[in-house]
Parts: C-alpha cells; structure tokens; sequence
C-alpha cells in the first residue's frame, strides 16, 4: 500500500511539472533579453572584454566598433534592470571561463539608487542556468535557489516557476504569438541545423531605436523625477563587492557613467556633486578608474539632445558615436595620459549651462 502512496504522490508532482511546463511555453517571451544574451554569450570564443550592467549598458555599448578598433574581443553582457549583484554574476561567470583583462561597468548613478527587481533577478539567473544547459545548467540552478542570499528568500521557489516572474502579459494573444515563435524557431533548428538564436543581437548590443528625445516635457521626465536623491546603502556595500572583487583578480575595471543629456544633469543639480564626490570616493579607496561622461569636455565627445531617445538611453545612431569616441578615448588612457583633464567638474558644467539651470530652477518654484 505504501508503494501506491508514492505512485499516487508523484503523479500529483509529474502533473504539476507538466502544467508548469505548459504555461512557461505559452506565457514566457520567445526572445527575452536575458535569455538573448546569454545565448550570445556562450557562442563566443576567447573574450578579453566585456561591459556589464543595466539598459544604459545593453543600448549603449557596440561590442564590434571596440573589436575593430582596439582589436579586443569584446561582448555586451548588459540586460533590462540589472542589478549590481548580477553583473557581479556576470563578471564572475565571464572570469571564469575566459581571459578577460578589461570589465567597463556602465552605469548611471540611478543604477546605486533603485531596490534590485526580483522579477529582473530571476529572469537574469534562470536564462544563465538554461542556456547553459545539461548538468552545468543544473548545477547552476542549484547554486543559485541555495544560495545563502536567496535560499530563504521567495525566488528560491518562484525561480522553477518562470512564468510568474518572466513574462509581457497573460493575454490569449499573447500566449499565441510566444508558442508561435517558438514553434517557428524549433522547426529552423530542425530544417537548418545550425540557427542563429543571436539574429538581430549584435554580441548581446540591442539597439533599434531611432527616436530622438522629445523635448516637450524634459522637465517632468528626468532622473530627478524618477528617482532618489542619494545612493541605498545595499546597493553601495554590493558595488564596493564588485570592485573589491575585481581588484582581487587584478582585472582592470572601468567604471563609467554613460553620457546623459545636460538638462537630465541639471535636473539634479542639488545633489549631483554630492553623489559624485561619493562615488568618485569609493572608486578612489579601491584603485578603480571612474569616468563621469555627462561631464566629458567636447575635445573627446560632445554630448548632444539628438543622440538621445531620453534623459538617460542613447538612440542606435548616439551609441555608434558615443563608442568611437570612447574607443579613441581608451586608447589615450592605455597611453598613459591623464584622463581626469577632459571632464568639467560639476561646478564648471553648471556655470557652462547656467541658461537651463535658470529655466529648471523656474520650473521647480512654479
């Protein structure tokens, strides 16, 4: 009777894992970004660079202009809302698999201002684990649900359940269109052989977007409007991991504050040189280069409105620019040169744009 007992008990948990698998196959995107870039990355040979972090990073780093020209090897590990410990995964996952002697760790100073999403965690994590796949895959799944931050935690559970946290929507629409890009991928892999997941991913770079920043409400939608003031405490001790961890394997990080437009910098004019002083701080303390390109003097880059689709994310035509001339500008860093003479400091960019200044300051008592 006992024997019975088990049987009735897995057949619960075998229709469980069928159902789990049915609606993961109607509800979870066909093309993800996580899962898109991790199937990128385990494509490539021989990395030696690699840039991490959120959408700033993903839209705004064209690993094949820095292959070209710093004949590096170079992928774009950024994805949607990537958390500090996640590019510490990533760093950690690309270490240990490849000579990688340059990390660029693009962010904003929002990326130390906003509570990591667990929804963007565990999309993050279980596309690592499956497209690594077989036993490794596993392992990697085990690691992560064990882990001492997460074992006691929700995602220790949710993450086995994907379509709880992976998804658009639950329209029937929805649902139809991701079974029917899936079908159609399935069905190249069968009749080609070899298909290219990666299509219209340039080495994990995603960037269609042509649309230039509409200058209409500049002042309603900017980084003071969308978030805090200074930095969550959390965040920091996870950033000062990150760079205490790099420091410890002798790699050499860049930290670099992608470029924003100059009213975005303005709009946080209050405390925008208290957060960089901080940061500029803790980089210093570990011997980590910091480089603030919305300061950038217009000797090296000049930043524009028209590169930006808003206050924070290049359009496809402003990361192509922004990366040659990040390019040229690594170049004379590897020279030797000191690199702290072509940014403005904070009061001096404030002087520089003292007409919007006066307009923002304008806006903010009426």
């Amino acid at each position: 009777m006992r024997i019975f007992s088990w049987i009735k008990k897995l057949r619960y948990l075998l229709v469980l894992v069928a159902v789990n698998m049915l609606l993961s196959f109607l509800i979870e995107p066909a093309s993800g970004a996580s899962g898109r870039m991790w199937s990128g990355y385990y494509d490539e040979q021989n990395l030696d660079m690699i840039f991490v972090g959120n959408s700033v990073c993903q839209q705004g780093f064209i690993p094949d202009i820095f292959n070209e020209k710093l004949s590096v090897k170079a992928y774009n590990m950024g994805t949607p809302s990537q958390a500090v410990p996640q590019s510490m995964r990533a760093i950690e996952v690309a270490l240990e698999e490849h000579d990688i002697k340059t990390v660029v760790y693009a962010m904003g100073f929002s990326s130390l201002k906003y509570e990591p999403i667990p929804e963007a965690e565990l999309t993050f994590e279980s596309a690592r684990a499956r497209q690594k796949g077989g036993i490794q895959g596993a392992l990697a799944t085990l690691s992560y649900i064990y882990s001492p931050d997460v074992v006691a935690k929700e995602n220790s559970v949710n993450f086995l359940f994907p379509w709880l946290y992976n998804y658009e929507d639950y329209f029937t629409s929805t649902m139809l269109k991701n079974a029917t890009e899936k079908l159609c991928k399935w069905e190249k892999r069968l009749r080609l052989g070899d298909y290219d997941e990666t299509e219209g991913l340039k080495k994990g770079f995603r960037n269609d977007d042509t649309r230039v920043i509409n200058y209409d409400n500049i002042w309603e939608d900017n980084s003071y409007s969308r978030y805090e003031p200074y930095f969550n405490a959390e965040m920091l001790a996870d950033f000062e991991e990150l760079l205490a961890f790099c420091k410890e394997r002798d790699v050499d990080l860049i930290v670099l504050n992608t470029p924003h437009p100059a009213f975005d910098v303005v709009s946080c004019y209050e405390y925008y040189e208290k957060n960089q002083e901080q940061l500029t701080e803790i980089c210093d303390r570990y011997g980590v280069d910091y480089y603030d390109f919305s300061l950038i003097k217009p000797e090296i880059y000049e930043v524009q409105d028209k590169n930006f689709v808003d206050y924070e994310h290049l359009n496809r035509a402003g990361a192509k620019e922004f990366c040659e001339k990040l390019c040229d500008f690594l170049k004379l860093r590897a020279s030797g040169e000191d690199m702290s003479q072509y940014f403005y400091s904070v009061e001096e960019f404030l002087e520089i744009h003292e007409d919007l200044l006066n307009e923002w300051k304008q806006y903010e008592n009426f």
